[in-house]
């Protein structure tokens, strides 16, 4: 009886340092990478098909056949966003500020309703609306959502600011006008004004030692 022999490969993952003109790349071979992983149901569903943290999926003896089918493939959804979610977050390169950039993008998704694991595949469909040169954005649009940036109740200061440096960094992505480009010192004055202001006069604001240190970064 011949021996049998298992045969286990190991395939470097793929990083990205946030850069548009290396997207085309890593998409390919990260796609290709969750592929060889067994990553394969997920790519046919949409972001709100990934089942919430927090759905019991749990066999019960009176479930229905419809509703063993049903848990049987949010089970596997499940799995396989939270594979593919971790190996993304592990990809992006954060030390590169385009890379910050693309790394908080995909983090921005465990704020999610429901979502505290992350959601791979809305990470995923930003990242490549953002890189992808066939997508038309309409720039209106886009400078309309960096100037209705508001900062929620209780809200970490810096998830304003880098909120707004995403959205500055993809209206200078579509415009080729260097005038229509947003230079830094107008978004740190731009995010500053989404900041509360402080109530006693002669004081500096509460938050401006934040922005300083995160433009100086």
């Amino acid at each position: 009886m011949s021996e049998a022999r298992q045969y286990i490969s190991y395939v470097k993952i793929p990083t990205w340092n946030g850069g548009t003109s290396k997207w085309k790349v890593f998409e390919t071979l990260f796609k290709a990478n969750l592929i060889l992983k067994n990553v394969r149901k997920i790519w046919a569903e949409t972001p709100t098909s990934i089942p919430k943290d927090t759905l019991d999926l749990e066999p019960n003896a009176t479930d229905t056949a419809e509703q063993k089918v049903i848990k049987a493939k949010n089970a596997v959804l499940r799995k396989e966003n939270a594979l593919a979610f971790n190996l993304l977050l592990a990809a992006v390169d954060p030390e590169t500020e385009l890379g910050l950039m693309a790394w908080t993008t995909v983090q921005m998704t465990m704020e999610m309703e429901g979502y505290q694991g992350g959601n791979f595949l809305e990470a995923w469909k930003t990242l490549c609306e953002e890189n992808e040169p066939t997508v038309t954005f309409i720039l209106t649009d886009e400078l309309n959502k960096y100037y209705n940036v508001k900062m929620k109740h209780d809200e970490n200061p810096r998830k304003v600011i880098m909120r707004m440096k995403l959205q500055c960094s993809k209206i200078n992505k579509l415009t080729t006008k260097a005038e229509d480009k947003i230079s830094e010192s107008a978004l740190k004055r731009d995010v500053l004004t989404k900041l509360p202001k402080s109530n006693k006069p002669g004081m500096l604001p509460p938050y401006d030692s934040v922005v300083d240190k995160e433009f100086q970064d």
